[in-house]
């Protein structure tokens, strides 16, 4: 369906639990804080071990986007909720200027 322009969109707690050939066939995953039972699991394979070491410290405001499998973290300024910075008191609002995390020979941009 993606020839014919149709995104589809998944969510699951788990990735673990949804089919292999689904988790292949998605061009762009996210994985936000996940234990390290989950990350161990074969679907997180390509991940390095320090990237998975990453996504088992991840904050609820960042998230690990994969592309390519190259990992991006993601600084998520406002909860899911808000649709600006005042409805979301208490959180910062990020300087959106990227930098390079290099960690046992990974680079992760942060945006």
């Amino acid at each position: 369906m993606r020839s014919q322009g149709i995104i589809l969109l998944g969510a699951q707690q788990q990735a673990s639990k949804v089919s292999e050939k689904v988790i292949e066939n998605a061009s762009i995953r996210v994985i936000g804080r996940s234990g390290s039972l989950e990350l161990s699991q074969s679907i997180w394979r390509f991940l390095s071990k320090s990237n998975q070491r990453k996504a088992a410290e991840l904050t609820v405001s960042e998230k690990m986007v994969i592309q390519d499998n190259e990992p991006m973290h993601v600084l998520v300024p406002l909860p899911p909720w808000a649709m600006n910075p005042r409805e979301a008191t208490g959180n910062p609002v990020v300087d959106a200027e990227a930098t390079t995390v290099e960690e046992d020979d990974d680079d992760i941009a942060t945006y």
